[in-house]
Formats: C-alpha cells, sequence, structure tokens
C-alpha cells in the first residue's frame, strides 16, 4: 500500500513537470538553491528507468534499484507517471540533467558501467557545489573540521553530502577483505536554535547500507529541553549501522524537529532510502581501482547524486524536517579507523529554508575484523572450549536444547537468520530461515514440542516462526508490538512468553501464545528502563528477566501475579548490551559482556541457606568478545556464545 504522504499525488507529478520546463521553484523548494545538472545523474537515470517502465521496457539493475523503492513508496503507477513526463520533456530536460541522461534513447539502458563511464564527466561541477565536501581524516584537526561556508551550502541547497577518507591510504585491489562497522550516535550539540519560542525537541533517523553488508534504519528518541550552547547525549544503543562492508558504507541522517506528530511515513521512506543506499554502496564497490584523488572525487560525485535524489523523496515530508545529509565511509577510511578503538565525527546540520537552527551530530565509528563465533562448556566444575561455531555474526547467538540437540540461531552479516545443530563433537549447518530479514539478535525456545525463533525485522517487527524437525520452519507471526532490539523468549506454565524493548523508548513490554494467538501481556514497570533488550528464564515456579539498567547496571525482576513485574534490584557489573539468563538445576545464571570485551558471568542457588547472587566473574578465554552472550543448557551443560573479533582488519 502506497504512503500517505503530505503532497498529493498530482501534485507531485506537476513539481516534476515544472521542474523539467524551468519553471518556478515548488514550495518545499523555494529559497533553495538548484542542484547542478551533474548532481541530477542519478535523478535522471531513476526518471530514465520510469520511462522505460512505462514504455515496456525492462530496466536495468541500476535503474530497477532506483525505481524500486519509489514504487514501494508510492505506487508503480505514479512512478510510470513521472516517466511518462520525463518522456514528453524530451526537448527540455537538458537543462536539468546532463547529455549522458538527457539525450539517451529510451532502448538504451543505462547500467553500473554508464554510470563508471559517465561520473568523471560531472564531477568536476558536482564537487564545485559547496554542499559537497570531502572529510580527511589524516588532515589537522582545524582543517578536518566543518567550515561555516559548508554549513551556510547546506542550508542553502537544502542537503550535505560527504565522503570521509583518509589520504594517508591508497586505494585497495578491486577486492577487499571484509570487516565489521559499527556506527553508532554518541551526542549532540545545539548551535543555534530554531526560529519557534521556546525549548527544542530534536531527533535523529538514518538509512544506512554497504556494498558487503545488509540494510538498516533507525529512529531516536526525542531530545527534548534543547537550548543553544547545550550538549545532550543521545540513548546508548542507538545505532546507525552495525554489520559487514567491504569498500563502502553510506548512510543518511535526517534532523528533524517534533512540533507535531512523527510523520506517519517516515519509517517505510527510511527502509526505501536504504535501499538506495544499498544500492550507492554496491555502485562504489564496483568502481575501479585508482588514484586516492580521483577515487575520492568519484565518489563524492556520486554521493551528492543520491542526496539530492533522497532530497526530493523527503521533500514530499510536512516541514518538520531541520536538515539532512549522506555520507560514505571508503575503504581508506575504513583502515585508518580500524588503527583505532573508534573514530568521532562531528558534521554539521544547518536547517533549510524554513528553519534557523544548526546542530552538531556526534558519531562514532569502530571498524574490526569480522567475527567468530566461540562456544564454552561448563559442566558444573569447569570450563571447556567447545569445537569451533561455524558462521559469523554481529550480535548475540541464540541457544536452546532440542531433540537431543543443542541448537543456535545466529545474525547473518547479510541480514538473515542462520542455523546450526551440535550433537556434542561438532556443529553442522543447517542453512538460513528463508523469512524476512533480520535485525539485531535472535532468540529461541523449546515449547509444545516445537523450537521457536522470535527476530526483530528491518522495520521493527517481531516475527516467531517454528520447527517441529529442527530444520523445516512454518511461515512466520508477528506479535503485537514493535522492537528496536533483539526479542527475548521463554515458557512458563505450557504458555510462550515473549518480551522486548520497544520503540523510541526505553520501556518493555511482552506478548504470550495462548490458544494459538499472541496476545499483549504484561504492561511495562514504571521503574524499568533500559537501552536493550531483555532476557527471561523460569527458576522454579517464576518467570525472571534481566536487563540493563540506563547506568549500565544489570537488574533482575520476576514476575508475581499476571501483570505484574516485581524488581529484585541491581545484581552489579557495568555492560553496554543486552543480558542473558539461563537456569541449571537449582542454580540461576547471568551473563553480560564487559565494558573490558570480556564475558563476565554470575549465578544464584535457590534454597533457605542460598547466599544469594555471587557477583560477577570473568569466564576464562573469553576476550576479545564483541557481543553480549547467549545462555542456554543443554543435558546437565551450560552453553555460552558470544561473537569475538581481535583489532585492526
Amino acid at each position: 500500500m502506497a504512503a500517505e504522504f503530505k503532497v498529493p499525488r498530482g501534485e507531485r507529478v506537476e513539481r516534476l513537470r515544472a521542474q523539467l520546463r524551468g519553471e518556478p521553484e515548488a514550495k518545499a523548494f523555494e529559497g533553495l538553491t538548484s542542484s547542478s545538472r551533474g548532481a541530477h545523474l542519478l535523478f535522471g537515470v531513476f526518471l530514465h528507468g520510469a520511462a522505460r517502465l512505462e514504455a515496456g521496457l525492462e530496466p536495468t539493475g541500476l535503474e530497477a534499484g532506483l525505481v524500486g523503492p519509489v514504487a514501494a513508496l508510492l505506487s508503480e503507477d505514479e512512478v510510470r507517471d513521472f516517466g511518462q513526463v520525463f518522456a514528453e520533456e524530451k526537448t527540455t530536460r537538458a537543462r536539468v540533467f546532463p547529455a549522458c541522461i538527457a539525450e539517451r534513447p529510451l532502448e538504451q539502458g543505462y547500467g553500473i558501467q554508464d554510470l563508471i563511464a559517465d561520473l568523471p564527466s560531472v564531477r568536476e561541477e558536482v564537487l564545485a557545489q559547496p554542499n559537497v565536501t570531502v572529510t580527511d581524516l589524516d588532515a589537522p584537526a582545524p582543517q578536518a573540521a566543518e567550515s561555516d561556508d559548508f554549513a551556510r551550502a547546506m542550508k542553502a541547497y537544502g542537503y550535505g553530502a560527504t565522503v570521509v577518507t583518509a589520504s594517508s591510504y591508497e586505494p585497495v585491489a578491486q577486492s577487499a577483505s571484509k570487516v565489521m562497522v559499527k556506527v553508532w550516535l554518541d551526542r549532540s550539540r545545539m548551535d543555534s536554535g530554531s526560529d519557534e519560542i521556546g525549548d527544542e525537541e530534536i531527533y535523529w533517523s538514518t538509512a544506512a547500507a554497504a556494498d558487503g553488508g545488509a540494510r538498516q534504519t533507525m529512529i531516536s528518541r526525542v531530545i527534548g529541553g534543547q537550548n543553544t550552547g547545550e550538549t545532550h547525549r543521545i540513548d546508548p544503543n542507538t545505532v546507525v549501522y552495525q554489520g559487514a562492508a567491504e569498500k563502502v558504507v553510506t548512510y543518511h541522517v535526517e534532523c528533524w524537529e517534533e512540533d507535531h506528530a512523527r510523520p506517519s511515513e517516515l519509517q517505510r521512506t527510511l527502509e526505501e532510502i536504504s535501499r538506495m543506499a544499498w544500492e550507492v554502496s554496491q555502485a562504489l564497490g564496483e568502481f575501479p581501482a585508482s588514484t586516492h584523488l580521483e577515487a575520492t572525487a568519484n565518489f563524492a560525485a556520486l554521493v551528492a547524486g543520491v542526496a539530492n535524489l533522497i532530497k526530493l523523496i523527503v521533500s514530499w515530508f510536512e516541514d518538520d524536517l531541520v536538515a539532512q545529509r549522506t555520507f560514505t565511509l571508503d575503504r581508506a577510511a575504513l583502515e585508518r579507523i580500524a588503527a583505532k578503538p573508534y573514530e568521532e565525527i562531528a558534521p554539521i546540520f544547518n536547517g533549510g529554508a524554513n528553519f534557523d537552527g544548526r546542530h552538531t551530530l556526534f558519531l562514532r565509528v569502530g571498524v574490526r575484523k569480522l567475527p567468530t563465533i566461540a562456544v564454552r562448556a561448563h559442566n558444573g566444575q569447569s570450563w571447556t572450549t567447545v569445537p569451533q561455531h561455524a558462521g559469523t555474526t554481529p550480535s548475540a547467538p541464540a541457544l536452546a536444547g532440542f531433540k537431543n540437540h543443542l541448537y543456535s540461531a545466529v545474525e547473518g552479516f547479510d541480514a538473515r537468520v542462520y542455523i546450526f545443530r551440535f550433537d556434542g563433537t561438532s556443529w553442522t549447518s543447517l542453512g538460513a530461515v528463508r523469512y524476512n530479514e533480520i535485525l539485531s539478535a535472535p532468540a529461541l525456545a523449546v515449547h509444545d514440542g516445537k523450537l521457536y525463533l522470535a527476530h526483530r525485522t528491518l522495520d521493527n517487527k517481531i516475527l516467531v516462526t517454528h520447527t517441529s524437525d529442527g530444520t523445516t520452519w512454518q511461515p512466520p507471526v508477528a506479535l503485537p508490538g514493535l522492537t528496536q532490539d533483539g526479542p527475548a523468549l521463554h515458557v512458563k506454565h505450557n504458555e510462550l512468553y515473549c518480551a522486548f524493548r520497544g520503540v523510541n523508548n526505553d520501556r518493555l513490554y511482552s506478548c504470550v501464545l495462548r490458544g494459538g494467538t499472541w496476545q499483549r501481556h504484561l504492561d511495562p514497570h514504571p521503574d524499568i528502563r533500559t537501552h536493550y533488550g531483555p532476557a527471561l528464564t523460569m527458576s522454579g515456579s517464576l518467570p525472571y528477566m534481566a536487563h540493563t539498567g540506563t547506568d549500565g547496571a544489570t537488574f533482575i525482576d520476576h514476575a508475581v501475579e499476571t501483570n505484574t513485574w516485581k524488581r529484585e534490584g541491581s545484581i552489579g557489573g557495568r555492560t553496554a548490551a543486552a543480558p542473558a539468563l539461563a537456569v541449571r538445576g537449582t542454580t540461576t545464571y547471568c551473563g553480560v559482556l564487559g565494558l573490558d570485551a570480556k564475558i563476565w558471568l554470575q549465578s544464584r542457588t535457590a534454597g533457605s541457606g542460598s547466599p544469594g547472587w555471587t557477583g560477577f566473574q570473568i569466564v576464562p578465554d573469553t576476550a576479545n568478545a564483541v557481543s553480549a552472550p547467549g545462555l542456554a543448557t543443554h543435558g546437565n551443560t551450560l552453553y555460552l556464545a558470544y561473537a569475538a573479533a581481535t583489532a585492526g582488519i
């Protein structure tokens, strides 16, 4: 179903016709400086593909990669309308687009190789736009900082486009080893407020992709009470991208002012923008090796093109958008960042024609080798290493004992769920679950003779599927609720429960599978606040939940009534990830990822003489952990799994 944008369909089509004829800009672009013809190249490729679609011709891969997201947001019929306008305005479109696309016959498609060939002819005029910039991580700090001239240009054009690189690193060969990249928001500073009275309420939305990974989107919580000169921390775990990359990571960031309700179509639009970011990342990854200067110029020209196209799409919203920018991290930047714990990038977001607000966003970037999956086993006396778990993952593996085997589910770097089975000697790969894309760690639980799998999707839905034999998975069911983290599963009195953190808040919710139907269950406890997903288990007759508090400590809660969680309080430790829970016999275990990149575990044994929680202790040989742990018991053995990766690439 097409999204309901504030600008109606007929007006969108007429805006395009007026633009191709050189008539006055639509209201959304009043006061904005027009982009160069070269910066309109990808816009032209999109319209050329739409015209070919309308003419009954099959779009090329590049054309389809740009047409598809817009058709998903609007409709294929409207995309065809765009294509018809483009074809009808053949004599005037050269005013807007470079000759390589304006004069191209519809019979000739436009693909990646055409883009590679044509980009050098337009990059000079694109790079001449002052809203297109290159951030050199090797430049001295004053030179690396963004200038006031760039901030003014971003406001004038309505968008910014930036390539982040490192001039001391030479371009890599056509292929490069994949690495794990994490980009997250740390804090923001209001440099100047808008022209509205009162404190500002700002939130951030992002869409990202990489040439070796999957697509991701994020909408932050609202940061209220902002005044000029103030810096506010952004919630931990506000991740722009966490996944694999080979040579390119592309991410789009928007700054919004929450004067009214959030646009209902924002999430869907971000999903489609992430598709465009993925398409651009693939295109950039295919550019042949060249000098650093030439490669950076090509990247900047292409990023400006996609930023300009995104500006058009976002203009269909109402006017609460403060500013938007599109970034690309090239391989040189990834190599540079890998040599240190993280890199901080501080881009400026200067408001458009209708706003005077200016903000600085502080992002952090970390780069590591692709992780391996380490598994440890505890027999009640000591820890041993389980044979190597195949696969790789950016998040915590899920574990469960099912039909005499230990099963593991992991989030792959291609946004699919992969299943593995351990027979006590070795692991067997059972392949990917074919339903939907996954984002964040999955969860496993055994209920009614079936193995259940829950995971979050790209659009924040929670899907649950199950298998009776460990290999054949049934079509998933969407739970009543949304999440921005991995969910948790557990069984109580023959009913299956799922707990999860809500979207754009720090509250926990739950659902129960009852009578074959998933229903909303426990209301969020007003005192339980977290930036991560929870963990669940059963100890005796009570369901227990662990969550990471907003201060990083681990808290334990248990359900005492149908709709009430009772807080037991903090059990100490500090973590920046979700906890894990498991029970073996009468002992409950809680594991966390320590701030020292090691796995820490503590336990409590039931009984009148129990001293309570033992305090966190390091699990031996768990250095270089990059994910929270997964915990499960199978037989009389406690298993612990986590992703591990050494620094550097």
